[in-house]
């Protein structure tokens, strides 16, 4: 059991020795954004003192106007760690970093401004920015993290995004535009295309009402001769085969002599709907002109 616990203190001692030198190793310029690149230039003390000068006052300014400046802090100790083992490349690599962490920063910080300024443009116009905000907050927060690779892609994508919801809204109001002038400039044309329509199923729609008149009165006609035969049957069976007392006669016969009655007054209506005549039982008046219909030979209403 001891010696298990031996061997595991040595293994975390042997990876404590392993790793921690290269961590250490790990310089600033190896995690710099991707656009710097360093130009070679002389190589002195002078000019390292300069670079270590120059990130300080970098460091200042920057603080001065709310940025964060951990990075740069990180990157001035290393510098001056460098400087005093007589490595004076290092800080001026560094330098040259702290210069392009500068100038990304400050253009990020302009083009948030400018593209907040543009959302709320584009807000006042009715565009949809919900997405297009939500990519330029996060570009915000990774400018306050120093994250300036992920802060000038976000600025990027939230530009491409508001640029493609301004062109579905400017195409919305293209096509509803498009639509009210096409009604306005031929709301005449329309008028009269449907007064056309209109005027042209008046025929159409007149000679559909005829022709369910005339069916209505052929069944009216059938059903009138078909109740008079019934009536004609009783009274054979009544009078003549002494079938039927008189009492259940008169019974029976009413309801065929009312139907007879309303079918009397019906037919002539639906006549005269056809024919442009009012009839009457006494004769005919004629209201406007018509053709009549031809009489029913043996048939009297």
């Amino acid at each position: 059991m001891k010696f298990s616990f031996y061997c595991f203190v040595s293994l975390l001692s042997l990876l404590f020795v392993l790793v921690v030198p290269l961590v250490s190793a790990l310089s600033v310029v190896d995690v710099a954004p991707r656009g710097f690149v360093y130009q070679e230039t002389e190589v002195s003390y002078e000019a390292a003192q300069e670079s270590l000068d120059s990130i300080v006052l970098i460091i200042d300014e920057m603080e001065a106007l709310n940025f964060t400046v951990r990075y740069l802090n990180d990157a001035y100790a290393e510098a001056e760690q460098a400087f005093l083992a007589q490595d004076f490349r290092t800080p001026i690599v560094i330098g040259q970093l702290a210069l392009y962490i500068r100038d990304t920063a400050y253009l990020g910080r302009d083009q948030l401004e400018l593209f907040d300024q543009e959302l709320s443009r584009a807000a006042e116009q009715s565009i949809d920015v919900t997405n297009a905000q939500a990519l330029h907050h996060d570009a915000r927060a990774a400018l306050d993290e120093e994250r300036y690779d992920a802060m000038l892609s976000l600025l990027e994508q939230s530009q491409r995004m508001l640029d493609e919801s301004r062109t579905d809204h400017n195409r919305l109001m293209l096509i509803e535009k498009v639509q009210q002038n096409f009604f306005v400039r031929n709301k005449w044309i329309l008028v009269a295309f449907f007064v056309v329509v209109i005027v042209g199923c008046y025929p159409l729609f007149s000679g559909v009402r005829h022709a369910l008149i005339r069916r209505r009165l052929h069944r009216l006609r059938i059903d009138f001769d078909e109740t008079q035969q019934l009536l004609k049957r009783l009274q054979h069976r009544c009078f003549i085969e002494k079938k039927m007392t008189t009492t259940a006669y008169k019974l029976k016969s009413v309801y065929y002599e009312e139907h007879l009655a309303e079918l009397r007054h019906v037919i002539p209506v639906l006549e005269s709907q056809l024919t442009g005549r009012i009839v009457h039982r006494k004769g005919v008046i004629e209201v406007q002109s018509g053709t009549p219909l031809a009489p029913r030979k043996g048939k009297k209403f």
